[in-house]
């Protein structure tokens, strides 16, 4: 359920909401796409009719969103293919400026960026730290001049600098073409050949094929082929899977729009590995040559690698390796002796680490968790023929996790020391020690199932002596699976001391904790009602930790991400960023300078330069503009708060207005749910509401609202969620809607409220139904978890605890998790359901919505049913979306 796709890790703007009629302007005005940059040598024209098409074998909403950001467009050579095609379509409205990507040059007290302007303009901006000095990096005009009469300043054939300050030159660097601009003359000259094979920006190729983790800043690659056969390029997307975007011809170039972070993968036309290149965050050359290649078979088969025949303990001619599941050694003579002999395949040795002298090992005996499997049945695969059964193991809450017993090996006389401890269980990960500086004690991080303890053990590898330095419990739950939106580790070892830095909610709020190994002592470093929302650089040389946290400015939405500097033992806590808005940073190389960005729903991207001492503002570099978005008739969200159940906590939420909003009118509300507990859903970054709930263009009010159960708030917020994941803050909701009613004379809840969901969003929203439908009437629910027992173990057991497998099943008044069932509460239901899935859902498996639908028909409900084939974890594409705008449009009709 982790990750659906209206999910807050979902990330907008780059993959958001798509409508069919989207799509269907797209494929008529690609030409116009916004992210279109300039032409390019040697490339023939990519017709509509041949664009890459959504392949229904992958998960069709992201493919379909991929395919509308980074669509390639071929043109003749030296021909401004955008600029042509601004003056022929009417094209969508573009925001700019709203991201710097800084480079910095040499002593890191400059930086240049690019700025990419109305009317296919831009410009390059020098930006002086010290003296506190915005300007152009240089003379565009007199550039312009000396590159041809018919140059535009405005319009450089340039896409990127570098600055080679040594030589007092900066290199100028196009598509395909590169220039040297002399500082002090001022005077172009074209580059040399063998100085043109050199790309100061030239990305690294590697052989190993990964999918994309990051979205960072909008940008391109040029891909040259230098090969003598025509390659293939293909995206490799956040779940692993290739899609071919574009054929390079020999000695061709092409230029691919990207983002930082992205994977792309190039092979022969026979399969072939050529090479794989992560994109930049600045505009890159990727070069594709022969030297060497692989098959990528590799990277379909997904294999694990077996591990190396034996580990060798540097310079002490000792070898060790796994072999008959157990330890064995060989010595310098060759000989081999085992060193363990439990090992078997119930309780094999897995992993294993030498202790800093080199005499002893730390090994870990496994005993294997549950191989449950999951099963999916591809209907109508490509090129027809019999379906497809698709098996994969998949824990689920309540099966066996694997448990490694903890080993300690004398390799000098071949003892073995089994300490008294617990043995460590986990669904995915392995257990990772940490050596102290005195080479005779590790410690390691325990969470016990079900998230109620979490320890930091160690122990000595000569006596085998165990030791709590710290342990932390909970009644409800700690907070230890899926931290991704925290943005830090929980547990964070430091390399020059024997000390951590822990991550911990002891106090009610998440703070920051120094922990002395050798005492056991723990002193909080940050305290108050705030939260700590991430870590961004410890500086262990002089004891300073810059982090986020939300919360701790007044009269600001708590949510707001502000950035801090703190001292390890708690003194000089400096706040770095001062707008009213929420904030990113970038830090300068050597951490002496900030880029601050911040934006509010309502407020357009504010770009300033800080110093990381103290935060002092240095100059404002750049605000976006986002006239263009206004013009074209977009209005901000408007941010609305009530009192939640306790009628103390403000409940935050954003409300979107329909298109041609009258003030006069009445308008039918419909929430957009997402009530997950490891993040929060509403959206507080003005590149986040860019693109409005699809349902707005029908004349809809659409709303999102995070109440009590999600994160980033207190821990008694967010614990409400506990053993408790159909109270999805519906208390909280519900009180919300009636005083946006209360406030706005146009928010009409008369007849009810629609309300729609995507993984947990699709439980929230059948949810609703059940047990709120004295306010919600119309559902549409897309891939639910319905039932927690069916859905991935680490993600439930995180909220909804450990029960033991005799036990989960048993439909009592004690079980939890049977009382929050949607399938085991079916015959609850009341108002309209429509029920989505792909029969490909690789996250949520499909069968829990089927389950629902065979209770709602053995409970006599009535309800829709779509089943898509091909399609995977999301609300089911074009066709999904347009299924639910109709379900909508029939059950709960706009106000006229």
């Amino acid at each position: 359920m982790y990750g659906g796709g209206l999910a807050r890790g979902c990330p907008q703007g780059h993959h958001g909401k798509i409508t069919q009629q989207t799509l269907k302007t797209f494929h008529k005005k690609q030409v116009n796409h916004p992210h279109r940059q300039n032409a390019m040598k040697k490339h023939t024209t990519l017709k509509p009719d041949v664009l890459p098409v959504c392949n229904p074998v992958v998960d069709s909403p992201l493919l379909c969103v991929a395919i509308l950001f980074f669509t390639v467009l071929l043109v003749s050579p030296g021909f401004n293919i955008v600029a042509e095609a601004a003056s022929q379509v009417t094209r969508q409205p573009r925001i700019y400026k709203m991201h710097i990507t800084p480079h910095w040059i040499d002593d890191g007290t400059r930086f240049w960026y690019r700025n990419d302007l109305p009317n296919n303009e831009r410009e390059f901006v020098l930006v002086d730290a010290l003296q506190g000095t915005r300007r152009l990096a240089f003379d565009h005009a007199a550039v312009a001049r000396q590159l041809g009469s018919n140059v535009n300043p405005k319009r450089l054939p340039i896409e990127s600098l570098n600055f080679d300050m040594p030589n007092n030159r900066i290199w100028l660097i196009g598509i395909t073409n590169q220039w040297i601009l002399d500082i002090s003359t001022g005077k172009v000259t074209p580059a040399t050949n063998s100085q043109n094979r050199s790309f100061p920006n030239q990305l690294p190729r590697t052989f190993v094929p990964r999918p994309t983790s990051r979205t960072g800043a909008e940008s391109h690659v040029v891909f040259i082929n230098q090969t003598t056969n025509e390659v293939k390029l293909f995206w490799i997307d956040f779940d692993g899977i290739k899609h071919l975007y574009a054929t390079i011809k020999p000695g061709d170039t092409h230029l691919q729009h990207t983002f930082g972070g992205h994977m792309w993968l190039v092979t022969s036309k026979t399969g072939e590995l050529l090479g794989v290149f992560e994109a930049s965050d600045l505009p890159s050359v990727a070069i594709i040559s022969t030297d060497q290649f692989i098959s990528t078979n590799q990277f379909r088969d997904r294999k694990i690698s077996t591990p190396p025949d034996y580990t060798n303990c540097s310079g002490h001619q000792l070898n060790v390796k796994i072999k008959d599941h157990n330890l064995w050694l060989k010595d310098q003579e060759g000989n081999e002796y085992p060193l363990t002999c439990d090992g078997c395949p119930t309780n094999y040795y897995s992993h294993f680490v030498w202790a800093p002298g080199f005499t002893h090992l730390v090994a870990w005996r496994v005993e294997p968790g549950d191989t449950n499997e999951v099963y999916l049945i591809q209907s109508s695969p490509p090129g027809g023929g019999r379906a497809k059964l698709e098996r994969r193991p998949y824990p689920t809450p309540g099966d066996k996790f694997p448990r490694y017993e903890l080993t300690i090996v004398c390799v000098t006389n071949k003892s073995i020391l089994k300490p008294a401890v617990e043995r460590f269980e986990h669904v995915w990960e392995r257990p990772k020690i940490h050596w102290e500086k005195d080479g005779l004690h590790f410690t390691w991080w325990q969470v016990d199932r079900g998230h109620q303890r979490a320890r930091i053990l160690e122990a000595n590898v000569l006596t085998g002596n165990v030791r709590t330095v710290f342990e932390e419990r909970s009644t409800t739950f700690i907070w230890t699976a899926h931290t991704e939106s925290m943005r830090l580790q929980l547990v964070n070892w430091l390399t020059n001391t024997d000390e951590i830095i822990y991550v911990s909610e002891l106090s009610g709020w998440r703070h920051l904790y120094l922990i002395d190994i050798k005492s056991g002592s723990v002193s909080p470093i940050t305290q108050g009602e705030w939260v700590v929302r991430g870590i961004d650089f410890i500086d262990e040389t002089n004891r300073v930790i810059w982090f986020s946290a939300s919360g701790r400015e007044p009269n600001q939405d708590p949510y707001f991400l502000h950035h801090y500097k703190v001292n390890f033992d708690g003194s000089n806590l400096v706040r770095l960023t001062e707008g009213i808005g929420t904030h990113t940073i970038q830090f300068s190389p050597d951490r002496r300078f900030l880029i601050d960005t911040y934006s509010r729903v309502d407020l357009p991207p504010v770009h300033q330069l800080r110093r990381a001492s103290d935060g002092m503002l240095i100059c404002e570099l750049d605000r976006a503009d986002a006239s263009e978005l206004l013009a074209n008739g977009w209005t901000p969200p408007i941010v609305f708060t009530a009192k939640g159940r306790d009628n103390k906590t403000d409940i935050w939420g954003i409300i979107y207005k329909p298109k041609n909003f009258t003030p006069t009118k009445k308008y039918t509300v419909i929430e957009q749910i997402y009530a997950g507990p490891q993040g929060y859903a509403t959206p507080k970054s003005f590149s986040e509401v860019i693109n409005p709930p699809p349902l707005t263009e029908l004349g809809y009010v659409v709303v999102q609202i995070d109440g009590m159960g999600t994160a980033h708030r207190s821990k008694q917020f967010h614990e409400v969620c506990w053993r408790n994941l159909r109270d999805a803050g519906f208390p909280d909701r519900v009180l919300w809607h009636k005083a946006a009613a209360a406030t706005f004379p146009w928010y009409d809840i008369s007849r009810g409220v629609g309300i729609y969901g995507v993984s947990a969003g699709g439980q929230n929203a059948v949810a609703a139904l059940l047990w709120h439908n004295d306010l919600y009437k119309v559902a549409v629910a897309a891939c639910g978890c319905h039932d927690n027992r069916l859905d991935k173990a680490s993600w439930n057991e995180q909220w909804m605890g450990y029960m033991p497998p005799d036990q989960i099943w048993v439909n009592s008044p004690t079980n939890w998790y049977a009382q929050n069932s949607n399938i085991e509460n079916a015959s609850l239901l009341q108002g309209h359901l429509l029920l989505i899935v792909g029969e490909l859902d690789r996250n949520v498996p499909p069968e829990s919505t089927l389950r629902l639908a065979n209770a709602l028909i053995q409970a006599g409900k009535d309800f829709d049913l779509i089943v898509i084939p091909n399609a995977g974890h999301g609300l089911g594409g074009p066709f999904g979306e347009r299924k639910m705008k109709e379900f909508f449009l029939r059950h709960l009709p706009p106000n006229k």
